[in-house]
């Protein structure tokens, strides 16, 4: 059996600690933890994959940005540090400016820039107090909830010729309670069609298995750890939903199972790039020429 505790720095600078739970993690010091982590493996997983994109940080786009504030938000008012800059400055540049900064230090931001903020802080705390007005949601956090706990575990996957492999994961739980996991998305709609094709674009199927999966070998536990996504719209009302993944589907083809084949391959694939390196293009297990063949979807004419 080959067992990878440590993956060279390709996931992280700093070796990863034991299998175990870590509550109230820094974030810096989580994201250094050299294992394998969600955000990597959804990428490094499905037909056709690129290497290169799967380990390069994305940058936050706009809804990112909101959705951290609504993470942010479901712990308690948001902190900031942002200050409005006086209108005698004028922008963030020159000689004013310069003096200014030395005599002041912090965050400053003009008017508009300052508003839209405080806007989005707004919207964010919003959302939040929507989620915990939901009856179930609150039922569920009922019971000693945890926010942010970063999990550490090593996964048993066996490749295709029936030998076992031990890979060392990672993964940080926006709430941990009643020993399951919930994560909080911030959607443009919480309509079950809607959110399903969310979950399909941006493989939160994936995240859904391997989230559980690891608290549960992290715990040592004989039973599945349940898992639920919370979604709230960014507009108002801001509509609440609550999904399942293990329900909706037979049990060998819901949300659930495909997530966690998809990630036990990805985790397969982590030995061939730590050995031959990160290349910048899509390719797939079966296709290994540089050109590759041009095969129409099912549903074209």
């Amino acid at each position: 059996m080959s067992s990878y505790t440590s993956y060279n720095g390709l996931f992280g600078a700093v070796p990863c600690p034991k299998p175990g739970i870590y509550p109230d993690m820094n974030e810096d010091e989580y994201r250094a933890w050299d294992a394998a982590n969600y955000s990597t493996l959804k990428d490094l997983s499905g037909f056709y994959y690129c290497p290169a994109k799967a380990f390069t940080q994305k940058e936050p786009t706009s809804s990112m940005k909101l959705g951290t504030l609504f993470h942010e938000a479901m712990q308690g008012p948001i902190k900031h540090d942002m200050n409005l800059l006086p209108s005698t400055i004028g922008r963030r540049f020159g000689k004013k400016w310069e003096e200014f900064k030395a005599l002041h230090p912090g965050n400053w931001m003009p008017q508009k820039e300052y508003d839209d903020a405080t806007r989005e802080i707004q919207k964010a705390e919003a959302m939040a107090d929507a989620v915990r007005a939901n009856p179930t949601y609150a039922g569920w956090v009922e019971n000693s909830p945890h926010f942010e706990v970063a999990m550490v575990a090593d996964i048993p996957v066996c490749d295709r010729f029936g030998e076992e492999h031990l890979f060392r994961c990672k993964c940080k739980a926006d709430l941990v309670a009643g020993g399951g996991i919930i994560d909080y998305k911030s959607v443009q709609s919480s309509n079950p069609y809607d959110f399903f094709k969310d979950i399909a674009k941006w493989r939160y199927h994936v995240q859904a298995a391997f989230y559980p999966d690891i608290m549960q070998h992290a715990l040592g536990r004989a039973d599945e750890c349940w898992f639920a996504f919370v979604t709230c719209e960014s507009s108002a009302p801001h509509i609440v939903g609550l999904f399942d993944p293990k329900e909706g589907a037979a049990s060998y083809d819901s949300a659930f199972a495909r997530g966690r084949n998809a990630y036990q391959e990805a985790l397969l694939r982590l030995p061939s790039l730590m050995e031959h390196g990160i290349e910048n293009k899509y390719y797939c297990d079966t296709q290994k020429e540089p050109v590759c063949g041009v095969n129409l979807p099912s549903w074209a004419d």
